[in-house]
Order: C-alpha cells, then structure tokens, then sequence
C-alpha cells in the first residue's frame, strides 16, 4: 500500500511538473510499470486527458499485439492507447500486411490512436521503410550527434519529416 500511493503521488507530481508523455511497455519491470500507471489512472480516472500514454507489443502477429495490447489495457485502467509500439523492430520486413491490416482495425475500435514502432539496431532502413508504408505515425529511434554524421541516417530523418512520421530520441547522450 505504501507503494501505491507513493506511485500515486509521484505520478501526480510528473504531470504537476508538465511531464505528461508517460512511456511504458508491456515487460518493463515485469509489467509493474503499466500496473503502476494503472493505479494512478484508477485514483486519479480525470488526469487520463493529460497524459500522452505509450506503451509497447514484444509480438509481432497480430493475435499476440492484441493480446499484449488488451493486457495493458487492462494493467493501465484505460480504454486506450494514444502511441502503441512495436517494440525493437530491427528490420522492415516486421512492417507486414497483416499488422497494418491489424493496426486499421486497432485503430478503428478506439483502443489505439496512433501506431509506430522502437528501433534500436538497423535505425536507418527500418526509419527509411516507416516513409514508405504510409501506416506508421512515429517511430522512436536512437538519435544523437554521433549517429547523425551517416549520410544514411539523415536520409532516412528527411524521408520520415517529408512523410509525416513524427520521431521520437532516444539514446540521445550516446557517445
């Protein structure tokens, strides 16, 4: 009970301090942080308008981003998610038919308002392929000084701009 309400409190102080974009997925700390996030929800149902909820799918087939994603649902005390990730995408093949056709349909049950994917290996063809598809609205990505001087890299941030993608950093004090 005590750490509940010091989550309860210390999310409160987050949002109270403007941090409202509230990153989580489905494994982290073995699914105590969408619990935790839960918990401040269910104390607190009207701050739900003022965080920017994101959290993330270990799967790749459909079934399984469905079940990961009704279980954080659930976990987080929420009827949706504004940013839903694929999590760790090293490759654009993961971007298939059938998470796209997946993705349309999250969407249109108003369980997902947004859908993109992690990347943290492959960044410049898996940030090249999200332009291309037409179905990807952010991707988070490692972003940095260093990464930024291949040529490849910048490529693949303008195809994304020009396309909409939004793009969020992470990793950004790598050497």
């Amino acid at each position: 009970l005590v750490g509940s309400e010091m989550c309860i409190r210390d999310s409160r102080k987050t949002l109270q301090h403007g941090a409202g974009y509230w990153d989580t997925a489905d494994c982290y700390s073995g699914g105590n942080s969408e619990l935790g996030i839960g918990k401040f929800l269910a104390a607190n149902p009207e701050k739900r308008k003022d965080v920017f909820l994101v959290t993330k799918s270990d799967s790749r087939e459909p079934k399984g981003i469905q079940k990961l994603l009704d279980r954080s649902l659930t976990r987080m005390e929420t009827d949706y998610i504004d940013l839903y990730f694929l999590h760790g995408v090293d490759s654009p093949d993961e971007l298939t038919e059938n998470v796209r056709d997946w993705v349309t349909e999250a969407k249109a049950s108003k369980k997902i308002k947004f859908f993109g994917f992690s990347t943290h290996s492959n960044m410049a063809k898996c940030l090249t392929a999200a332009a291309k598809v037409g179905w990807i609205d952010a991707v988070m990505t490692s972003y940095n000084f260093r990464l930024m001087q291949e040529a490849e890299m910048q490529a693949a941030v303008d195809a994304c701009h020009k396309a909409g993608v939004g793009l969020i950093a992470m990793k950004t004090q790598a050497k």
